[in-house]
Parts: C-alpha cells; sequence; structure tokens
C-alpha cells in the first residue's frame, strides 16, 4: 500500500519551470528578498530564461504599479487604483524613455556621427525623431526645426519629462522660429517644470488655479489643431497629440488618427485619468476613466491586439493589465493554451495576488475577477500549471496551491483555503507521492513527519486533510490508496474498519484470487505489526476513540478468512474445529436464543457476512457427514466411532439450522442449509 515517491516519475522540468518553483519554494518560506521585491526577483529570473519580452515588460510594470511595497498596507480602494495608475505612468514613460536612449546609443556604437552624442533627455529625443524621419543627423544644430518640433515635444511628454519638453520649446526660440508657439502652451509647460523639479513627476503637481487655467487655454488651442487632423493634415497629428497630454480636455481614442500605436493610446488613457481626477468635462474621477479604458479595451477584443504570432496572447494581455483588468487579462494569456503562457500567466497572478490587487476588481468592473471569481481563476490558474510538474516535483506542486486563495479571493498568511486543501488532496491521489508529500508510518504507528505538507500543516489539519483525501479515495472506489492515506493519517479506527470491509466482501472468494491475496496480506502485516507487539499508536487510537472492539473484530475477520482457506482446501475437519474455536454458533438448544442475542452485538460487517458463514460451515458439516457415513460402510470394526461422529455432526447441523431460522438470512442460503440438514439424519 506505498505510494510512488515524485524522485520516481519519469517526467522532467524544463529550466524556466525548475527556476520559478525554486523561487516560489523561497516565497514560501519567507524569503525577505522575495517578500520585498517579487516582480524584481522574477525578472531577474524571466531575464535569464527564454521567456517572453512582455512577461519581463509585465513584471517591470507590475513592479512599478505596486511599489515594490509587500501589499501596500494602508492603502486601498480608489486610493489604491488611483496610486497603480501613477505607477503605471511611470513605468510607460520609463520605458519610452529607455527605447528612445538605446536606439541613438545604438545608432552611435554602429558608425553614426557625433550629433548622437547625447546632451540630455531632449538631444537624445531630437536625435531620435530625425533618425524615425529619416533626416541626416547635423553635427552643428541641436534644433530639428519647426517641422518636426511637435514630435519632439510628443516624446518629451511620452517620456514624463516636462523639463525637457521646454528645453526643446526654447531651442527653437533661441533660433528665432517661434512663430508657431503660444505663449501659454510655453506658460504651461513651465508650471509643470517647476512641478517635475520638485516632485519628480509632472502628475504629481498640485493642480492650482493658475495651472488649471493654463491648461484651458492649450485645451482652446488642442480643439483647433485637432480640426486639422479630421480635416486630413497629418502632419499636425503630433501637436495635436502634445496640446491633448498637456491641456488633459478629453480621452483621446485610437479611432481619433492622432494616436500611432497602441500604447500611445495606453499611455495617453492612463494620462487623462490620472490628470484630468474629476476635473475633465464629463466630470469622471480617476477610477472611473480607467475602467472605461478596460471596457473599450473588452470592446475591440483580442483581434484588434493581436497582430501575429510575435504578440499572440500578450498583444491583448498586456493592454489589460495596464487597465487593471487583472482577472481579463490572466483568463486570456492562460487560454491561449501555451505552456509558456500558463507559466507567465500563474506568476503574474502571485504577484497581484500578493499585493492584494484582485481586492479593487469590482471596482474596475474586472468580471471575471468578481464575486468569488478571483478564487476560481486562481484555483484554475495554480492547478493546471502544477499539474504540468507534478509527477516530477510533487513538493513543488504544493508551493503553487497553497497559494490559492479562499472565496474572499485573499490569501490569509498562515493558513491553507479549502479551496487550496482540495487542489493538494487531489495532488496526493494523482501522484501517489505519499513518501514526498507525507513522510511515512514508524513501525509503532506514529507518522513519521517528514513530508513537505508538514511546513503548512500542524498535525492535527494534516490528519484532517489526509482523512478527506482517504474518502475521496473510497468515492472513486480506490480502497488501497484510501487504506494508506488512514495509516498515515493516524486514523486507525476509520482504517480498520476499512480493512474489516474490504475482508469480509473477499471471504468466500477464490483464495487464488490476486485481490484476496493483496487485502489478506496486507491486513496480516498490519495485525502483526501493531496489534501483537505490545502498546502501539493503533492500540493508543483505538482506546482513545472508545473502538477497541474494532480489534477483536478485525482478528476474528482474519480468522474467518483462514476459515474460508480451509474450506477451499477441502480440510474440512481443520475448518469446523476452527468454527468451533470462534464460538460464533450455538453447541446446545439452550445456547440457541443466547447466540441470537450474541449474534445482534456483533459489528455490522460480520453479521452482514455470518450468512455466508453458516452456509459454508454447513457444507463442511455436510462434507463430513458424508465422509463419515462412507467410513461406516467401509469399516464395520469403527462403526461404532464412526457412528458417534455422525451423530456429532448432526447435532451440529441441527442447532446451526435453528440458529439460520432466527437469525436475517437470505431465503436462498436458509433453503441450503435447511436442506443440507435434513440429509444428514
Amino acid at each position: 500500500m506505498k505510494g510512488v515517491s515524485g524522485a520516481a516519475a519519469a517526467a522532467t522540468m524544463s529550466n524556466p519551470v525548475r527556476k520559478h518553483a525554486a523561487l516560489v519554494a523561497r516565497w514560501n518560506d519567507g524569503s525577505s528578498d522575495v517578500l520585498k521585491n517579487p516582480c524584481a526577483e522574477l525578472e531577474s529570473i524571466a531575464a535569464g530564461t527564454d521567456c517572453r519580452v512582455k512577461y519581463l515588460d509585465a513584471l517591470r510594470l507590475l513592479g512599478s504599479m505596486f511599489g515594490g511595497h509587500p501589499q501596500q498596507s494602508g492603502v486601498s480602494g480608489e486610493k489604491m487604483i488611483e496610486e497603480r495608475a501613477k505607477g503605471t505612468l511611470a513605468f510607460l514613460c520609463a520605458q519610452s524613455r529607455e527605447h528612445i536612449v538605446r536606439r541613438v546609443r545604438q545608432a552611435a556604437s554602429s558608425g553614426g556621427t557625433s550629433a548622437f552624442a547625447s546632451g540630455g533627455l531632449a538631444q537624445d529625443i531630437e536625435s531620435y525623431v530625425k533618425m524615425e524621419n529619416g533626416i541626416m543627423m547635423s553635427t552643428t544644430s541641436f534644433s530639428s526645426g519647426p517641422s518636426l518640433l511637435w514630435h519632439q515635444v510628443y516624446y518629451c511628454l511620452r517620456c514624463g519629462d516636462a523639463i525637457a519638453a521646454l528645453e526643446t520649446l526654447q531651442s527653437v526660440r533661441m533660433d528665432g522660429q517661434d512663430g508657431t508657439i503660444e505663449p501659454a502652451i510655453v506658460h504651461l509647460l513651465q508650471l509643470l517644470a517647476t512641478s517635475q523639479s520638485k516632485t519628480g513627476t509632472i502628475w504629481d503637481a498640485t493642480l492650482d488655479q493658475e495651472t488649471l487655467v493654463a491648461r484651458r487655454d492649450v485645451g482652446e488651442f488642442y480643439h483647433r489643431s485637432k480640426a486639422t487632423v479630421s480635416a486630413g493634415i497629418t502632419s499636425s497629428r503630433y501637436k495635436t497629440g502634445a496640446l491633448a497630454l498637456l491641456s488633459a480636455v478629453e480621452q483621446l481614442t485610437p479611432s481619433s488618427g492622432i494616436l500611432p500605436t497602441v500604447d500611445d493610446y495606453l499611455f495617453a488613457s492612463i494620462w487623462y485619468a490620472v490628470q484630468s481626477d474629476g476635473k475633465s468635462s464629463s466630470g469622471d474621477s480617476t477610477v472611473a476613466l480607467i475602467a472605461k479604458l478596460g471596457k473599450n479595451i473588452k470592446t475591440y477584443g483580442p483581434a484588434h491586439f493581436e497582430k501575429g504570432a510575435s504578440t499572440k496572447g500578450w498583444g491583448y494581455a498586456y493592454p489589460l493589465l495596464v487597465s487593471q483588468q487583472w482577472g481579463s487579462a490572466l483568463s486570456h494569456l492562460a487560454s491561449i493554451g501555451g505552456s509558456k503562457d500558463l507559466l507567465e500567466a500563474t506568476h503574474l497572478a502571485l504577484v497581484i495576488a500578493w499585493y492584494r490587487g484582485f481586492v479593487e476588481s469590482k471596482l474596475l468592473k474586472d468580471k471575471v475577477s468578481m464575486d468569488g471569481g478571483t478564487c476560481k481563476l486562481l484555483t484554475s490558474l495554480f492547478g493546471n500549471y502544477s499539474k504540468t510538474f507534478q509527477d516530477a516535483d510533487p513538493a513543488a506542486a504544493v508551493g503553487y496551491l497553497v497559494q490559492i486563495p479562499d472565496e474572499s479571493g485573499v490569501s490569509q498568511l498562515g493558513t491553507v483555503s479549502k479551496q487550496a486543501k482540495n487542489q493538494i488532496k487531489r495532488l496526493l491521489l494523482e501522484t501517489r507521492a505519499f513518501d514526498v508529500l507525507v513522510g511515512r508510518v514508524s513501525p509503532n504507528g506514529t507518522r513519521k513527519g517528514e513530508g513537505v505538507l508538514n511546513n503548512y500543516f500542524r498535525e492535527s489539519e494534516l490528519s484532517l486533510l489526509l482523512a478527506d483525501a482517504s474518502n475521496d479515495a473510497l468515492v472513486n472506489r480506490n480502497v488501497t490508496d484510501a487504506a494508506e492515506l488512514l495509516s498515515l493519517a493516524e486514523k486507525y479506527s476509520a482504517l480498520i474498519s476499512l480493512l474489516n470491509r474490504e475482508l469480509t466482501s473477499l471471504l468466500a472468494e477464490d483464495p487464488a484470487s490476486e485481490t484476496r491475496k493483496f487485502w489478506k496480506a496486507a491486513a496480516l502485516q498490519f495485525h502483526a505489526t501493531h496489534l501483537t507487539e505490545g502498546r502501539t499508536r493503533v492500540i493508543e487510537v483505538l482506546e482513545e476513540e472508545g473502538n477497541v472492539a474494532l480489534g477483536y473484530t478485525f482478528q476474528l475477520v482474519l480468522n474467518l478468512m483462514e476459515f474460508f482457506d480451509k474450506h477451499h482446501a477441502g480440510q474440512l475437519e481443520e475448518a469446523v474445529a476452527m468454527i468451533e474455536n470462534l464460538n460464533l454458533f450455538p453447541k446446545t438448544e439452550e445456547e440457541v436464543s443466547w447466540k441470537v442475542n450474541t449474534f445482534h452485538s456483533l459489528d455490522r460487517t460480520v453479521q452482514q457476512v455470518l450468512p455466508q458463514v453458516m452456509l459454508a460451515t454447513m457444507e463442511c458439516l455436510y462434507g463430513l457427514y458424508t465422509k463419515f457415513k462412507s467410513n461406516r460402510r467401509q469399516a464395520s470394526a469403527i462403526g461404532e466411532s464412526v457412528t458417534q461422529r455422525l451423530a456429532e455432526v448432526s447435532i451440529r447441523a441441527r442447532l446451526l439450522a435453528m440458529f439460520a431460522g432466527q437469525i436475517p438470512t437470505s431465503n436462498d442460503a436458509r433453503v441450503k442449509i435447511v436442506n443440507m440438514e435434513a440429509r444428514m439424519v
């Protein structure tokens, strides 16, 4: 009844799976490095394996959203969503800035002119814009002139840098080319640049009256510029985009023709949500605007964002993450069906759950994560992912399953949810890695707590879990594992009851049956180890639970197994002698009523099979009667002795028939018993 060990499984774990599992093990052990910033730890692993770029981007995005502060204690609800939105802006700006600087450095290292040497972000952006527009780099002039001016200003704002944008405008003014630059725009940039110098960002600026008035003024220029884009003048779309960001007067859409890429659309939407909190023309809050962004993305659907095999899954999942639609993003990514998709979705889910990110899903109308949906989603993700390597490393699989939250969607520190326990029971039965997961039973009946589950459960909790798993095994008719689990749980009353049921169900079967031989051998080994070697844990448990009688029943059933073995082997006298010693049936007429009463005090498993025992006993008696009768004809010298034996057998048969008539017995068995007794007169 021993389960196989995980080490014996044929399956293997890939390098990314193994490294991620090792990190989750450290996570569960309470490693401060992991708990302090799980995104950075996962990013380090992903960068060293063949994980996709978008997975790295997503980890960095979450790291910026959550700020690296464990579970953001003290912040929740709408305030939490707003803080994440600002973190999203910080990431998108940094990502844009890194892209621009990297492109410029690559151009310089590949033999570009000295103009590629950076003089700051504004100059890097000028170089980038010129490269993107196929313009040769000037070695003497910093300014690219009015034709690309608004490209530069737009990218400065995409990098979240009002100082660089102001520097760009001032460089044009110094060249005397400021005829198209409205003073109100310069004034607003000056206000934002001053705020940036104080706070480090331009979205944390205090929206005082002066800034609001400046925004309103720039908003008028935005509407004029937008009209030119609508009229088909595409050259003005960068100016329109820059003015839209500065004025925060309305949320741009992909259909406006202003935003060049999906990333620009996402950035502009989050920017607008943060900048116009309750002060937009619609009066919507930041939370409402982010929820609207998520709704719009889902309205467009995957087909709008998935542009080929390289973006499959991530093309749609990434915008959903940006809009904090966690459930929708993760379920879509996992639904793609690839092993990488499931790995990436699982570990992003771990991070979001750790930071309690799913708590605000209802505010953002993420239906996948609402009303118990988080629990279902994480159960599916962690359960399905762990299945991919549970045979190779069942201990690692446990590390993911214990992360499954309860119906609230929040994991409680130091507790394992009901949903997690159900998955662990499944793991036990599917892998049968009992030694690895639970440990072993010592000769005295105590469990040696060497299994990985001892790290997550107290002894009493683990015993209950194993007993529940045993019940699940019985439901699936997996009696062997059920017995093993009960033994590991130290539920010896239940185990002996199970053994009694199995043995009695096999009493009358052919002793050569493999099933019968297995259970008989297992029962005899258990009896010899735990019930005949002094005071063991098994005996202690039976006494504690008031079930000592179960041990006697177990001994009786083992004796009945031996009786049927002798019956099948034709060892009739030995079989009858065993039954006599068990004292189950009356030996005199006076004992009949007593034995009937005694029958009703027997364990139910014995009561149910006693008719089979009576029938087999009557068959033995009839066999002896026939044998003795034949011997009397052959040897008259011993006739008197044989006659006495015949009389004894006849009396036993009559008493057995009387007894059978007073206890519950099937008609078929009763008729057979009566007929055989009638022929022994």
